[in-house]
């Protein structure tokens, strides 16, 4: 008998038993359908990663380019620690593609991927969004497993396919380079900040600019939505248009201190954009997505109650993991991995732990047109706040 999908993902995710693992292998050995889901599988989590890769941050090497930092931050840390909240719902997130290429359709408004601002772009040949504010939205690990379990039950599973066809330009690279060359990398002036303490550093990366468009199928797209019980369709003149999501420079700092195993990243960047073609409402696109049944009401409410989603990307807060604060006159987002326990870290000075006995936060926030973020371990809301104020 084939494995089921949520067996193999947590074949995949490294969460069973030795005995389990065994089973599943002695299985993968003589089924060919079940080989086949596997690769399915891990390519929705390659997919994933590619996507993510320059924006999450985890520092365990100085040496390390900036977009692989960053994917350690937002990527390694929550999905090997299983048992973590956080966790649960980023393998969720990871495991379904969609949430990703959403982002370039509007879809990520359910999962934090959103970049917004319509604006008139060449001509009003293109709208392209930006992101222009930073804040929080409550997810409820529970009601996400509950909205996999319908997607699961309703199409067995959702990636990309089942939108239409993504292609991917300019491959994001990354290097090391002076603060000169950091400077003339970009169009803004590049903000270092000032460190007290036993700081070493910074070394500087340039992760390059990248590219991506999709282009959508709306036979596709429709049928998923009718087997998810929506009875709101998206409008057949979507049907092959392309949407294309430009990912910028991004400059990051990183630094060590103390411990060789303590470190510090400091990254800006100008918004990504996501251009949409001339004659498409993305509000009928959201209103379309937010309609659809399996959607958490809690979830569903608090994204259509967002103002200002035209110029808000959304961090997810998982049971107090995330609290919106005031950096340097604006509004901007700390949050935390969580610990072991199982339990937030929510008070102004108190640190969650990642599984090696590490810290992790980071404040993120947007000025100017520039977003910013300072992450690392062995760091408080007062510390990244203190950091950022002397930015200059």
């Amino acid at each position: 008998m084939c494995l089921k999908e949520g067996v193999l993902q947590a074949y995949l995710d490294q969460e069973l038993s030795a005995a389990q693992r065994a089973e599943v292998e002695a299985c993968l050995t003589g089924c060919e359908a079940c080989r086949q889901l596997l690769e399915v599988l891990k390519s929705n989590d390659a997919f994933v990663a590619a996507k993510l890769e320059a924006y999450a941050s985890w520092l365990e090497n100085p040496s390390m380019a900036t977009n692989a930092a960053w994917a350690r931050f937002y990527g390694d840390l929550p999905a090997k620690e299983s048992k973590h909240k956080f966790g649960e719902v980023w393998k969720v997130m990871k495991r379904y593609r969609l949430v990703a290429v959403a982002g370039v359709v509007v879809m990520a408004l359910a999962a934090s991927f959103s970049f917004s601002s319509v604006r008139s772009f060449a001509g009003e040949i293109l709208t392209v969004f930006r992101v222009n504010k930073v804040q929080t939205i409550n997810i409820d690990p529970q009601e996400i497993a509950r909205l996999q379990e319908s997607i699961e039950k309703g199409t067995g599973q959702v990636n990309i396919d089942n939108f239409g066809k993504i292609e991917l330009s300019n491959q994001q690279t990354s290097e090391e380079v002076s603060l000169e060359q950091a400077g003339q990398a970009v169009d803004f002036p590049v903000k270092l900040p000032v460190l007290a303490g036993d700081y070493k550093g910074p070394v500087l990366q340039k992760s390059s600019a990248g590219r991506a468009s999709f282009t959508l199928d709306i036979v596709k797209a429709n049928s998923l939505l009718s087997s998810l019980g929506s009875q709101k369709l998206l409008p057949e003149e979507l049907d092959q248009k392309t949407f294309t999501l430009t990912m910028p420079v991004i400059i990051g700092a990183q630094y060590t201190f103390g411990s060789e195993d303590s470190r510090l990243l400091v990254a800006q960047a100008r918004s990504p954009e996501m251009s949409v073609p001339e004659g498409v409402s993305v509000e009928q696109i959201r209103d379309t997505l937010l309609s659809v049944p399996v959607l958490p009401d809690s979830l569903r409410q608090q994204l259509a109650s967002v103002n200002d989603w035209q110029h808000t990307i959304l961090i997810p807060n998982i049971d107090g993991n995330s609290q919106e604060v005031m950096v340097n006159g604006v509004q901007g987002v700390f949050t935390t991995a969580v610990g072991h326990s199982g339990h937030k870290a929510n008070e102004r000075n108190e640190r969650s732990l990642d599984e090696r006995g590490h810290n992790s936060s980071a404040l993120i926030w947007q000025k100017d047109g520039v977003i910013y973020a300072i992450a690392g371990n062995e760091l408080t809301l007062d510390q990244s706040l203190s950091m950022a104020s002397s930015m200059k």
